[in-house]
């Protein structure tokens, strides 16, 4: 493990295995763990990112944990912050406080907040959520403003889960008496 006060990398294909410094800049460059208060990651990849603040610009990154995350232009596979803001990217999985989503996808996020702009979801449940438009397949929300698109928000959600268990009951409960009828004949 590399530990410096700080870390700056400009070569193209230049691979680092693990880093641990107070503040990593990296351009063009594959890392694997990087521990700093500050990363700054721009056209590079990361297997695991653990900062107070990183900013993320035009790379591939598997996971990052950071108090503030600014993402742009990026593939994220899984993301856990207090802040996050992010704009024409991708992410796989967050758990988020609080997020500013511009003109991006993210498959499952779990957030308290959340301000989505000309983004699209497949899932999101989050305390309160704005924006517009907001694309969902399932939107879980106590508050919701501005206009959503979804095909299962919470009342739906409520209700398809109701219909879903009703439905199992039956028929477990017809299997039950054809069982009980079989054994009688007997």
């Amino acid at each position: 493990m590399s530990e410096e006060n700080e870390l700056e990398t400009g070569s193209s294909g230049v691979e680092i295995p693990d880093v641990n410094a107070e503040t990593a800049n990296f351009e063009h460059t594959n890392i694997g763990t990087v521990q700093a208060e500050l990363v700054r990651l721009n056209q590079s990849n990361a297997d695991q990112i653990n900062a107070d603040e990183a900013e993320v610009h035009e790379s591939i990154v598997a996971h990052v944990e950071a108090q503030n995350v600014s993402l742009r232009n990026n593939l994220v596979g899984y993301t856990q912050a207090g802040s996050l803001t992010m704009a024409d990217s991708t992410l796989g999985l967050a758990r988020v406080d609080d997020a500013v989503i511009n003109n991006s996808s993210v498959s499952i996020m779990y957030s308290d907040t959340a301000q989505l702009q000309d983004s699209q979801a497949a899932v999101v449940v989050a305390r309160q959520i704005e924006g517009g438009p907001i694309r969902t397949v399932v939107l879980l929300a106590g508050e919701v403003n501005g206009p959503v698109e979804t095909y299962l928000d919470t009342p739906r959600a409520i209700l398809s889960g109701l219909t879903a268990g009703i439905a199992v009951g039956l028929v477990l409960l017809a299997g039950r008496l054809l069982t009980l009828r079989r054994r009688r004949r007997r």
